[in-house]
């Protein structure tokens, strides 16, 4: 009997800890006289001693908390005095304290995640979705007690804990005051005593009780026997009190869910109300905005187009001369108008690199602008693909070797494909030139070619200074160039991949890149393998090398 009453103390206790968590969660804000109004009714039960809120702050919210509380967030150090909390993601300071007691000491601010075994309560009772109780512990306010915490959510979000501390003396005196007789009653929590009065256990009745997830142990000595009849009357009495106190708190959850329905109910009509009045003024406008997004999208689209046929004059324009300057460095080098000393030809020499390196460039700015206005033609013809990988890296090799690095292609007998030489000899040019570029001295380049099912793939691989991920998302955009690049004074315009690209997906194939700083760069091209003739592949596997 005195087991059964400690029992339906503690699940009135579990359910006056749900009605607050559900009195928390109804509302955005609660404030602390609030909260107060509504614990003083929940403490008129023997079993509670306190209640609180604890409130989750995120880590940048600590300051305003802080100064909205006018108190610091606080955490226990090895001699259980106060002090102020470490640096944490989030935090779960209380917010308002009611207790039976009077006392002046205030808790408000204490961070009960910072406690091991408050720690663990709350994330049991996060996990569970129902209250989970501590071992006994010394609390802020000096008493030793066991604490119960359940979670508080607001729709999918969890915005604290309501705790309460309860009261062992008080659940084991009302229960022994149910007790007809005298009886020695000692509650454990493991093996440390919650509550214990003087008597020989050795010999009484043990029985197991399930608090709030954790296992108590109930031990009762009867001092004095009870007669039959006396023992059924208050077994009677006690059902009667049991059943009388689960249909209050069912009543009072019911009650109190229905009045959270109501203020719901409420608070979502003035929002809905609030939104329809701004919904109703938003499409109001609707017309006019979207006529004036369309006339600016238009305007944009206009300034576009402008830009890309400047581009082509521009580049067009500049040729000409261009054409002009290396037409007279040739004569000057072949020394048409007279010898040259050594000084002057290493000059013109320079002129001449720097003419040609314009004129690719030029070269590169037409071709983007006929991209861009959609006017890419290619020359269809039969293609012998591993000869192109050959002509790339024999034009490409001093440039390796130059730097030290290891040029190396491979590439399974291929039949010719229909395709624009000069366009894929352009993509392979582009590649090789930047697998040497962005690769350190002492590196490798590799260029492999293979047939598979109706598909030629290409691969270009090099152990260079690699890109990031975030970088991989830009490269095919125009003029964009990495970061590492830059910082390392790295020459290029940004035009060679954008070329890549739209030659190859004019071809009808794909390009792909796998890199990672520091692990280098591979680029993958899939080019469709139709044969413009029939075709015998030979007998041996060919193999460059630079």
């Amino acid at each position: 009997m005195v087991t059964a009453s400690i029992a339906s103390q503690v699940s009135a206790a579990n359910a006056s800890l749900e009605d607050a968590a559900a009195f928390v969660a109804s509302s955005r804000t609660v404030t602390a006289p609030e909260f107060a109004r509504f614990a003083r009714v929940l403490l008129r039960r023997p079993g509670l001693r306190s209640l609180a809120f604890v409130e989750r702050v995120p880590s940048d919210a600590r300051a305003a908390f802080e100064r909205r509380h006018g108190t610091p967030i606080t955490a226990l150090d090895v001699a259980g005095h106060r002090k102020s909390a470490a640096a944490r993601a989030v935090y779960f300071p209380v917010v308002a304290s009611v207790s039976r007691a009077a006392t002046t000491r205030s808790v408000v601010g204490f961070d009960s995640f910072s406690e091991p075994l408050r720690h663990a309560a709350m994330r049991n009772a996060l996990l569970t979705g129902r209250p989970a109780a501590t071992p006994p512990l010394r609390s802020v306010r000096g008493t030793w007690q066991p604490l119960i915490y359940a979670p508080v959510l607001r729709g999918d979000r969890l915005a604290g804990f309501v705790a309460a501390a309860i009261d062992p003396h008080a659940l084991v005196q009302t229960a022994r005051a149910s007790f007809p007789g005298s009886a020695g009653v000692r509650v454990l929590d493991g093996t440390r005593t919650i509550f214990s009065t003087p008597a020989d256990y050795v010999h009484g009745e043990h029985r197991t009780l399930m608090a709030a997830g954790r296992r108590w142990t109930v031990e009762v000595v009867s001092h004095a026997p009870t007669a039959p009849v006396q023992r059924l009357r208050w077994i009677v009495a006690l059902c009667g009190i049991l059943l009388l106190t689960t249909l209050f708190v069912l009543f009072r959850r019911a009650l109190r869910q229905a009045e959270n329905a109501e203020r719901v109910v409420s608070e979502r009509t003035k929002e809905l109300q609030a939104r329809t009045r701004e919904l109703d003024a938003a499409l109001a406008d609707a017309d006019s905005a979207r006529a004036a997004l369309s006339e600016r999208n238009e305007m944009l689209l206009e300034l576009d187009r402008f830009k890309d046929r400047m581009l082509a004059l521009i580049s067009h324009d500049l040729r000409s001369p261009l054409t002009s300057i290396r037409g007279y460095v040739e004569l000057l080098l072949d020394e048409e108008t007279g010898p040259l000393d050594e000084d002057q030809r290493r000059f013109l020499g320079v002129v001449k690199r720097n003419a040609e390196r314009l004129d690719a460039q030029i070269g590169d700015l037409l071709l983007l602008a006929g991209i861009a206005e959609g006017t890419l033609t290619l020359q269809r013809a039969a293609v012998d693909l591993p000869r192109l990988v050959m002509e790339a890296v024999e034009t490409a090799a001093p440039n390796a070797e130059h730097k030290n690095i290891k040029l190396e292609a491979a590439c399974r007998p291929l039949r010719p494909i229909d395709a624009d030489g000069a366009r894929l000899a352009q993509v392979l040019d582009n590649l090789l030139s930047n697998a040497i570029k962005y690769t350190p001295e002492g590196g490798r380049v590799d260029v492999r070619a293979w047939y598979e099912d109706d598909w030629v793939t290409l691969s270009i691989a090099d152990t260079g200074i690699g890109m990031t991920q975030e970088a991989l998302e830009s490269i095919f955009d125009p003029f964009f160039r990495t970061e590492d690049a830059r910082e390392r004074g790295i020459n290029g315009t940004g035009l060679g991949l954008v070329i890549v690209k739209a030659v190859v997906e004019a071809h009808g194939g794909s390009v792909h890149v796998q890199s990672e700083p520091g692990g280098g760069s591979r680029f993958t091209i899939s080019l469709p393998a139709d044969s413009p003739a029939p075709w015998e592949p030979p007998k041996r596997l060919t193999t460059l090398r630079a």
